[in-house]
């Protein structure tokens, strides 16, 4: 897509398309930031099925949390629950970033509603792995005051956080 591009500027829906499957690599790669900056020059140039409001607060969620903007990264997780409210990925989002705020504020109010968000997610995927490992990555979140990438996460907790 790249190479086909660079030999034909002058077709702007190569551009598009370029910038478009680069966000999803950017996001891949967990370069947030470049994935918005891609994501944003498609808006309004790519059609409906492309999702593409979906994808640029993906990677908003990402840019606001590297930031430590927690209000960004709630605001963000909040408009993807707006596009998709079946999934326990988007309700999941918000509980983290709920998350975010109770451990670096100490705010009760967002303790609480990240374990309602938690629950909304809970009733839709409480089976798979992947949900199974997100919700204890939160509740750890929750219980030590310390937001942690997965990441560090997996290289902690290897099979998985317990409460003590």
């Amino acid at each position: 897509m790249k190479k086909a591009s660079k030999e034909v500027p002058e077709v702007e829906d190569l551009k598009i398309l370029t910038a478009y499957y680069n966000g999803f690599e950017s996001l891949a790669k967990d370069d947030s930031e470049k994935a918005l900056s891609q994501f944003t020059s498609c808006l309004g140039k790519v059609p409906p099925e492309y999702n593409i409001n979906f994808f640029i607060n993906q990677a908003k969620i990402g840019v606001s949390f590297d930031k430590k903007d927690y209000d960004g990264f709630l605001s963000a997780s909040k408009e993807i629950l707006k596009i998709d409210s079946t999934s326990a990925d988007s309700y999941a989002s918000v509980a983290s970033a709920y998350a975010c705020i109770y451990a670096t504020k100490n705010d009760e109010s967002a303790k609480i509603k990240s374990y309602q968000y938690l629950e909304k997610a809970h009733a839709i995927d409480s089976t798979s792995a992947e949900a199974k490992f997100y919700y204890n990555f939160l509740e750890y979140r929750m219980y030590a005051h310390k937001v942690i990438k997965r990441e560090e996460f997996i290289k902690q907790f290897p099979n998985g956080w317990t409460k003590k």
